[in-house]
């Protein structure tokens, strides 16, 4: 698919840092891909993203071992989130393309 291949050219080009958290945020939506995910409800809440959010955060501490030098929450908070709500479009978008399954808007 170009439009794949595209998309997966230009995160290539994303600093190390945010291909780092972008992985764990594909990580974070596979396991929110199941019929009935909140992933795919219409209006996401807000409190369940940003507690997904916290989660890839806590992951990404686990995984990359910053030592002293670890950036605090409130300053990756913005990125995560957003490399998260990015993700979550791109398979909300891939699943209306395949006619929706039945697990899009109770469809």
């Amino acid at each position: 698919n170009e439009l794949r291949s595209e998309m997966d050219y230009l995160r290539g080009l994303y600093p190390s840092a945010a291909k780092r958290k972008q992985v764990l945020a594909e990580e974070a939506c596979d396991l929110l891909e199941y019929p009935g995910s909140r992933m795919y409800d219409e209006y996401p809440d807000q409190l369940s993203l940003m507690k997904k959010s916290r989660e890839i955060w806590k992951l990404a501490q686990e995984r990359e071992q910053f030592g002293e030098a670890a950036p605090e929450w409130e300053q990756m908070q913005d990125l995560i989130g957003v490399l998260l709500l990015q993700e979550m479009l791109r398979r909300r978008k891939r699943q209306r393309m395949r006619g929706g399954s039945g697990i899009l808007f109770g469809k």
